[in-house]
């Protein structure tokens, strides 16, 4: 199978050659750029298939301009962007500047290769039909029925969303599989080892609201013979899905 050539555009050195190391390890091929401002000029004629670059050279906003100026020259390239620090306001601009994937140190290995393959699957020799669960990207991918334009729209944004740390707004009708949403893009990020913990809004009484949420200790209240955990620090690390929020 012919593998992707990937150029790493990355001012830190010591980063750029944790990054190469990763990639090489799966067996892709890389291209160094140590100065990210003009990276793709600088691999001539081997032009690549995937960007990975780091913002921190700098200041936000600013360190998104290289991201729209290379989305411009080149439209169908995925770009994967790397970052110190990150916010969901950061987050956001990053998507909208056109980054395919945004990613905060420190980063496992293991994150940093699926990130890799979500931007360039279908893009490799062996490419699987459009809408499929290898063509999205997706774990368990095939439990989304369906293979229209906008169900394949949906499952490239779960991979974009899935690598960032926001809180995401899931609206539908009921039985339109909001919870399924839910647990794809935990099943995508890096807190996927994490518990995913979903809590029914609409089942818990005004009353148990906080002591469900914030667990409680022995003898707080008549009636609490133990100390009891709360949902929020049982999916501590993970991802916590509030169903019926509208209902609370």
């Amino acid at each position: 199978m012919r593998r992707s050539s990937i150029l790493v555009a990355i001012d830190n050195g010591q980063l750029r050659r944790t990054v190469t190391a990763m990639l090489l390890t799966q067996g892709w091929e890389v291209i160094e750029a140590s100065v990210p401002i003009r990276p793709v000029p600088a691999a001539g004629r081997h032009t690549p298939e995937l960007v990975i670059a780091d913002r921190c050279y700098r200041e936000f906003p600013e360190a998104f301009a290289f991201t729209r100026n290379l989305r411009k020259l080149y439209p169908a390239i995925p770009i994967i962007l790397i970052a110190e620090r990150s916010s969901e306001e950061q987050v956001i601009a990053a998507l909208k500047a056109g980054a395919n994937d945004y990613i905060k140190q420190p980063f496992a290995e293991d994150e940093m290769v699926a990130a890799v393959r979500r931007c360039l699957s279908g893009r490799e020799e062996q490419e699987p039909s459009e809408g499929s669960a290898e063509a999205s990207g997706l774990i368990d991918g095939h439990r989304m029925v369906g293979e229209s334009q906008a169900m394949c729209d949906i499952k490239a944004h779960l991979g974009r969303v899935a690598g960032t740390d926001c809180t995401v707004l899931i609206t539908g009708e009921s039985g339109t599989g909001k919870e399924l949403i839910a647990e794809m893009i935990h099943r995508q990020s890096a807190r996927r080892q994490d518990p995913f913990v979903c809590i029914n809004c609409a089942a818990i009484p005004d009353a148990l609201l906080e002591s469900e949420l914030f667990g409680y200790e022995r003898g707080a209240f008549t009636g609490a013979l133990t100390m009891r955990e709360g949902l929020l620090k049982q999916a501590n690390g993970g991802t916590i899905f509030f169903d019926e929020i509208g209902d609370m």
